[in-house]
């Protein structure tokens, strides 16, 4: 039986807090079948009556204390030594409480020798102790089945918590595989403003750099930001590279305002831009322009990173597999996989605008839901 897997303590808690209320509902309901089916049938009732029955009902509760301590201890060894100790334990206490119930009834109300039916007596608490009995192990079931079902429960929390915490490890582990690599591209880049005597340049740019970290390490502690964040985030870095780039770096942002209170994966679109800075903006003279388009459709967040290409890199067979090899795009796909599992697509493809284009598709979640 399911019960019997369950420690004594914890099935005693399970059960303890419903029984009462069952017993009061049985003994209750011994109460009016009493009066009903025998004291109105047999003759006129007297008060006397209705106290013996409600007597047998307060006896019966008391004696069935101590026969629910007993019966887990006879429900073991085979099913025969079962059945043979129940009938046994439950007979001797339906025979004590019947020869109470006799004796009082007797005292309190017959002036004839009632003793002549005690088979009968006997045969009624019997029953009634065997219906009680069988009562108590529904309840015993019910009140184990509960508690599984409640440990069940806790343990699935105590898993999932655990899978998130892993998972929260897990994408605060990828984000900072990006920070180390964007600081040494602006530090060189801060070095070589300095080297060519470049100084308010550098200065400036370790003042974008200052305000990117501090905006960054602001929102340190959450795995994920609305999109409105990540975007002033991004641009804080485009400000940064414009520093480095100048005119050469041209960008387009059309963005759909319902989407800005999406909730995604925080750095998540710093690695696109960084890849199309790496491979058209810093391999050309004539610099190019990097597109992001953002909406939302069927409960999705679409975003699109576009560039204009490399012109001596585009019909390079190696290049998309240089691209898609590269540790910003890899970090990308395991921080989707470790937040959306298999629900988040990434996809890279040739651009309208002549060079790559990156297409991120994410369940949407708001912001305040995803916390």
């Amino acid at each position: 039986m399911v019960y019997q897997t369950l420690k004594q303590d914890d099935y005693a808690k399970a059960i303890s807090l419903p029984w009462w209320s069952v017993q009061l509902i049985a003994w209750g309901l011994f109460c009016i079948l009493s009066f009903l089916s025998l004291t109105l049938w047999y003759g006129n009732p007297r008060w006397m009556h209705v106290v013996h029955i409600a007597l047998q009902a307060v006896s019966g509760a008391v004696m069935t204390w101590p026969l629910s301590r007993a019966l887990p201890f006879i429900n073991r060894g085979g099913v025969f030594t079962r059945v043979f100790l129940h009938l046994l334990v439950i007979g001797a206490f339906a025979f004590l409480w019947n020869i109470f119930r006799m004796a009082t009834f007797d005292y309190m109300i017959t002036a004839r020798d009632i003793w002549q039916d005690l088979g009968g007596w006997y045969f009624t608490a019997l029953l009634i102790f065997g219906l009680w009995s069988a009562l108590y192990y529904m309840m015993q079931a019910y009140s184990a089945i509960a508690l599984e079902r409640e440990q069940a429960e806790r343990e699935r929390l105590r898993r999932v918590e655990a899978e998130s915490l892993s998972r929260e490890a897990q994408m605060k582990m990828l984000r900072y595989q990006l920070n180390p690599h964007f600081l040494f591209n602006t530090l060189n880049s801060i070095s070589a403003l300095v080297k060519t005597k470049r100084s308010d340049q550098a200065r400036n740019m370790i003042s974008q750099l200052s305000e990117f970290m501090r905006y960054t390490l602001e929102r340190d502690k959450r795995v994920t930001i609305s999109l409105e964040e990540e975007l002033s985030m991004i641009r804080l870095y485009l400000d940064l590279e414009r520093v480095r780039y100048g005119d050469r770096l041209r960008t387009d942002f059309e963005i759909d305002p319902q989407s800005l209170r999406a909730a995604v994966p925080s750095m998540i679109l710093q690695p696109l831009f960084e890849n199309a800075l790496k491979y058209v903006i810093a391999g050309t003279l004539k610099g190019g322009e990097i597109k992001l388009t953002i909406g939302c459709q069927d409960k999705q967040l679409l975003i699109d990173v576009e560039d204009t290409g490399h012109p001596d890199k585009r019909n390079s067979p190696d290049f998309l597999s240089d691209i898609q090899q590269g540790v910003g795009l890899q970090n990308i796909r395991d921080r989707l996989k470790a937040h959306y599992q298999d629900a988040a697509i990434m996809s890279l493809g040739p651009s309208d605008m002549g060079g790559l284009k990156v297409s991120l598709t994410l369940p949407y979640r708001s912001h305040s839901d995803d916390g």
